[in-house]
């Protein structure tokens, strides 16, 4: 299993907290202001959820893995059951409201999924309408919600031939909508880092080194391919000092982090996989390979 380096909560509050922002804008704007304040604390609590799992979760590069235990304060009621259970009664109530209530059901998709209750998520992206969503982001993430699923419950130490299928088909489907979006840099950001994750747990998985290399190929080039030369530059600004606590991640910053971090992860798979790649980004080679042109 590829490991994710421990983040701090501040780190992890700042990269959970863009994935609300890629969720809720959309529904905020929809609402009038009777019901704004009953959104924002929907969301406030949604992304509180996702964090905790996300703290949880970050020993593991595997969605849903490390998930937090139930409510202390309320046995039997898991925190997620109340969040959910509050964008049902909103909606129940708000029914009339299409965008709000396509755009809650997404976000409620994705905050069971952060909490391995894939079912109910399929359920709940399945409530959304796509004709009524209305941003690229929201758009994305319905259809892609299979493939989602998919990357979020699949099995982390059994790999089937079934399983290599279906990753093959969601790197096709994630570059398919990562291309659609270009003006959407967060949500793309997002969507590009989870599709190297596959690329990358396929590779680690894959017996065979020339289909290894191709799964890390494929990942790591087309990943590479988000980051500007001003990005790039940050990569390199960066080397050495992730996570030493002297850089203060911004909202600007979020995509080259989290991007040496992806750099990391492909460092331990070519040294557990002892492949050699063809990495066409200079400086991601530089920074992989420690080879430059």
């Amino acid at each position: 299993m590829i490991r994710l380096q421990t983040l701090s909560p501040i780190t992890v509050r700042r990269n959970i907290s863009i994935i609300g922002v890629i969720l809720c804008l959309v529904a905020v704007a929809a609402t009038g202001c009777a019901t704004q304040g009953q959104v924002i604390e929907i969301v406030n609590q949604s992304n509180e959820l996702m964090l905790i799992s996300m703290i949880d979760m970050n020993s593991s590069v595997l969605p849903g893995a490390g998930l937090p235990s139930g409510n202390p304060d309320s046995p039997g009621i898991e925190p997620w059951e109340e969040a959910s259970g509050k964008i049902d009664a909103f909606i129940a109530t708000h029914s009339d409201q299409k965008t709000l209530v396509s755009a809650l059901r997404i976000r409620q998709g994705m905050l069971l999924l952060a909490h391995g209750e894939y079912n109910l998520a399929r359920a709940a992206f399945e409530m959304a309408d796509p004709v009524h969503l209305r941003t690229a982001r929201d758009t994305a993430l319905y259809n892609l919600r299979e493939h989602l699923i998919w990357w979020f419950e699949q099995d982390k130490t059994i790999v089937t031939t079934d399983n290599f299928k279906k990753g093959e088909i969601a790197l096709v489907k994630f570059q398919e909508e990562i291309d659609k979006i270009g003006e959407s840099p967060g949500i793309r950001d997002y969507l590009a880092e989870m599709r190297a994750y596959i690329a990358l747990q396929m590779a680690l998985r894959m017996t065979a080194e020339n289909k290894a290399t191709e799964y890390f190929e494929d990942g790591i080039n087309k990943y590479a391919m988000i980051f500007t030369n001003a990005d790039l530059n940050v990569l390199k600004a960066y080397k050495g000092v992730l996570g030493s606590g002297r850089h203060e991640v911004t909202l600007e910053t979020r995509r080259q982090i989290r991007g040496l971090i992806v750099i990391k992860k492909a460092k331990d798979v070519i040294k557990t996989q002892s492949i050699k790649p063809d990495i066409k980004n200079e400086i991601f080679r530089s920074l992989i390979l420690g080879q430059a042109s």
